[in-house]
């Protein structure tokens, strides 16, 4: 057991030897061995601490004075009164000293400084029974609360805490068992949650007035105050004040949803008839409380309320095994909120936080009592219709539709437009998993969203649209997978000098997916669904991160440095503002030269960000990294802003360049590409370069670089890098 001296303040002590007496320089106490464990001047503790060892060292032959005191000098010039403390038993567990000014003449026993140390310890004894009496009764409490562990078993790492709902009826019950009383009440008003359980034995009458006198005037006390509350005697004033028509006998505690918000209440009552509560009962309730705060944050969300993902699927899940052992129909909406960004942006994200409230509580209002509703994210909803044809869902949902859409959200003075995309899809017997309907009802809301705004949409497994966006949704999946496995494959393409005048070689590199077989699957197949869901960035990002790494590698033995490296930059990327400082950061991790890298930009995205590419081109050409405009000649006014853009080399797009043989004036649109580029001292590249043929064409016109099968397929980056090895270990043998 913890020694209760060690948990007394001692300071307050200090403070009245101070003005008991002016001689005393410091109060110090230590335990059973003399050890100086708390000290009011720690510039004394070490020489107190060398006598005090001493003394309890010695105490069968060191002896005190009638009264129990030592008082002596020490060696070091200190002179101090010391007493020695007893525990219940009489056993000695500690000590006091007093320490005196160097001044201070010690010869003889001053009755002032007995005085003041007997009093001291008198106070001292009084508030350590007082701190043993405590300690008693925490460990008692201690007791209780792991024999309530034993009754309500919670644990957060359970299956329990998924089905919020469910725990915290449980948890009423056992308030209502285990403490013996006529009722437990549990009150979350956000959350549109009120639960009660009775014990039969000792009746509550007009229970709904009851419970709607807890909501209406206790839980806005407890909210102000934070503080838990016991009411035994019904002419407490302050039972006058909050609940006049409660004639129980309660205790309250408060349900916390974080830190210092007050989300709930949690409240047992008795007749008058029945026992007082005492403070243990107010612990053990505050107990369940916190275990409720838990069960809340678990599955509740803080702003609105309602019911978060890892609940709701809890939800579907009950009612998809209900669906195939009972054949009952549900369906599942996928609500998409409009505008709020918009919101966030204009106003302020405190206008969009209430708009999203304002919409789940609508939400809720719209549908049925055995109906859930969950906040998905950020601005999405999803709700589970109980026994609900797709008719009768389709109606509901389109209820939920026209009540946004006319709700008409103002935030200081600004009204806002309001709308929403639902998905509905049916839950039946044949359905496989709850992620199969989910995704059924995100795919329909986003459709809905393809056609326009506040538009309700019906999941039909024969959709081709639907389809498309499921097949979309898969290479997402496959995409993120992909990431985080690290199956993204890195290829290379030659691109080859060909003027007679350049000489350094160009690779550019190039992006694969592994496939499960072995296989490999082309860009084209993944990159549609990267882009609609703005996954570009995170990829770029991938490939200039394993690229470096793998030059860097390779750069031990061969002479990657030689040549020059080409990595494609999405449209996306550009309005990344983090962009140039990834890169930055990326390039000091592995070291690279920024002079044998050159990002390609396409002409396309250049155009539609024209302020943000050449913010992102001057910022990295002055790490040394250099950049191609590929594509170009795809625009309708290429040449318009080509002065604009301070690129290194033009990539001529290649359906100019296929068509060149046999068609004049694609000849002469590559001409005149070329011509202005060499004006403006920028190196040319031909795409698509696809045969023996094209090549003296284009060499004919001045074209410095090719690139194309008739040059040089794509291979795997790592074959490539070994190739260059090869060739630099023969070149130095």
């Amino acid at each position: 057991m913890k020694n209760p001296y060690k948990q007394i303040d001692f300071k307050k002590f200090n403070d009245l030897l101070l003005h008991l007496n002016p001689n005393a320089q410091a109060l110090t106490a230590c335990d059973d061995a003399g050890a100086v464990f708390w000290a009011s001047d720690p510039s004394c503790k070490d020489d107190v601490n060398a006598v005090t060892t001493r003394i309890h060292q010695n105490l069968n032959s060191m002896h005190p004075d009638e009264e129990g005191i030592y008082y002596l000098s020490s060696g070091e010039g200190i002179s101090l009164y010391h007493t020695v403390l007893f525990d219940l038993a009489d056993n000695p567990c500690g000590g006091l000293t007093i320490v005196m000014n160097v001044a201070y003449d010690i010869s003889k026993k001053d009755p002032s400084v007995v005085d003041s140390l007997q009093l001291i310890l008198s106070c001292v004894a009084k508030e350590r029974e007082l701190v043993a009496e405590l300690n008693s009764m925490a460990h008692e409490l201690e007791e209780r609360y792991e024999e309530l562990n034993l009754v309500y078993d919670t644990d957060d790492q359970s299956d329990g805490l998924i089905d919020g709902p469910g725990v915290l009826h449980h948890l009423v019950e056992n308030c209502t068992d285990y403490l013996d009383v006529a009722m437990a009440v549990l009150i979350m008003p956000r959350e549109d949650l009120t639960i009660f359980h009775h014990n039969t034995k000792h009746p509550i009458h007009y229970v709904h007035s009851l419970l709607q006198q807890l909501q209406k005037n206790l839980f806005p006390w407890v909210e102000e105050n934070s503080s838990s509350l016991v009411m035994n005697n019904l002419g407490d004033t302050l039972r006058e004040k909050i609940l006049p028509d409660v004639p129980y006998k309660l205790v309250c505690c408060p349900i916390l949803v974080s830190s210092n918000d007050v989300g709930g209440i949690l409240v047992v009552l008795n007749p008058n008839y029945l026992r007082d509560f005492t403070n243990s009962d107010r612990n053990l309730l505050e107990a369940m409380a916190r275990k409720a705060s838990k069960v809340a944050m678990a599955n509740y969300d803080s702003l609105t309320g309602l019911l978060k993902r890892n609940g709701f699927e809890y939800l579907l899940e009950k009612a998809l095994s209900t669906s195939q052992s009972e054949g009952k129909t549900y369906s599942v909406l996928h609500i998409d909120l409009d505008g709020v960004k918009v919101i966030n942006d204009t106003a302020h994200t405190k206008a969009g936080d209430k708009l999203i409230c304002d919409v789940g509580k609508l939400i809720r209002e719209k549908i049925r009592d055995t109906d859930s509703v969950a906040r998905l994210t950020g601005d999405k909803y999803g709700v589970l219709l109980d026994s609900c044809t797709l008719e009768m869902s389709c109606s509901i949902a389109d209820n939920i539709r026209l009540a946004i859409y006319e709700m008409q959200f103002s935030w200081e003075g600004q009204t806002y437009d309001t709308s929403v995309c639902i998905g509905v899809a049916e839950m039946n017997a044949d359905c496989e998993s709850i992620q199969s309907i989910v995704a059924a009802a995100e795919l329909a809301a986003n459709v809905a969203k393809e056609q326009g705004r506040n538009i309700v949409q019906v999941y039909q497994p024969g959709d081709t649209q639907l389809q498309r966006r499921k097949g979309e949704v898969y290479w997402v999946r496959s995409i993120q997978n992909a990431l985080k496995q690290n199956t993204f494959e890195l290829y290379s393409q030659m691109i080859q000098p060909i003027d007679g005048v350049s000489h350094t070689l160009h690779f550019e590199i190039l992006l694969r997916m592994s496939a499960a077989d072995g296989g490999v699957i082309p860009p084209g197949k993944f990159m549609p669904a990267a882009e609609r869901f703005r996954l570009m960035p995170i990829i770029d990002t991938w490939v200039i991160e394993n690229c470096f790494k793998m030059l860097v590698d390779a750069a031990k033995d061969s002479n990657v440095e030689d040549y020059k490296w080409s990595i494609n930059l999405s449209g996306q990327s550009l309005n990344e503002h983090t962009l140039v400082e990834s890169i930055s950061s990326i390039t000091n991790q592995y070291q690279i030269s920024p002079e044998i890298i050159c990002f390609e930009i396409t002409e396309t995205a250049a155009v539609n960000n024209l302020k943000d590419a050449r913010n992102l081109i001057n910022a990295l050409k002055e790490f040394g990294f250099q950049f191609a405009l590929d594509d170009f000649g795809s625009g309708l006014s290429s040449f318009a802003y080509l002065k604009t853009l301070p690129v290194d080399y033009l990539k001529i797009d290649g359906a100019f360049i296929k068509g060149i043989v046999d068609d004049p004036f694609t000849e002469a649109i590559v001409k005149a590409i070329n011509q202005v580029s060499q004006v403006r001292g920028l190196k040319t590249i031909a795409e698509f370069v696809e045969n023996p043929e094209i090549i003296r064409f284009i060499k004919n016109i001045g074209i410095n670089y090719a690139q194309g099968h008739g040059i040089s397929k794509p291979i795997a980056l790592a074959e490539q890098l070994n190739q260059l090895r090869q060739e630099n270990l023969r070149y130095v043998s």
